[in-house]
């Protein structure tokens, strides 16, 4: 079985701008959602009645920064799968 080719320098330079570019959006929206996160269990903790209160409020704006991260991990993968011949 032959080895396998080496992946062409612009799949290589490709494939490590969008794993960058997916880093640079991944890592700051999974801190947010993060916070996000660790302030709902804080208010259930304080107060488990505003609990409902502050989903209905931040629904829309945790949907989107989960759906950020989402595309930013995506990119990461394409990335990944680009800048590599093993597929």
């Amino acid at each position: 079985m032959p080895a396998p080719e080496k992946p062409a320098w612009w799949q290589v330079m490709i494939g490590g701008a969008l794993m960058t570019i997916g880093v640079l959006i991944f890592v700051p929206s999974g801190l947010c959602s993060a916070f996000l996160g660790l302030g709902a269990l804080v208010t259930l903790v304080a107060a488990p009645s505003n609990l409902i209160q502050m989903v209905q409020e931040n629904w829309l704006f945790f949907l989107s920064i989960v759906a950020v991260a989402a595309g930013g991990c995506g990119l990461y993968f394409l990335g990944l799968r680009i800048g590599s011949r093993d597929r």
